[in-house]
């Protein structure tokens, strides 16, 4: 029984080393985050979108019934 026991618990540990050796790092995983950030990131072009193009409009005034009319300058 104790042999049996020894091989199992030998089986299960070889078998473990090779499915940690595919996961990538936590620091390559943020290598990757950081880069798609970096290079992929629209969240400046929408803040400008939002804050600069579209602009306050306050319910009921005319710049909000102008630009859901479409009688905008954009």
């Amino acid at each position: 029984m104790g042999k049996v026991l020894a091989c199992v618990v030998c089986l299960l540990l070889l078998a473990a080393v090779p499915m940690t050796a595919q996961a990538p790092g936590f620091s390559e995983m943020y290598a990757l985050i950081r880069a798609e950030e970096t290079n992929n990131s629209k969240i400046m072009w929408i803040i400008h979108e939002i804050a600069d193009v579209l602009g306050p409009r306050v319910t009921g005034t005319p710049n909000l019934k102008a630009r859901m009319t479409g009688r905008s300058r954009r």
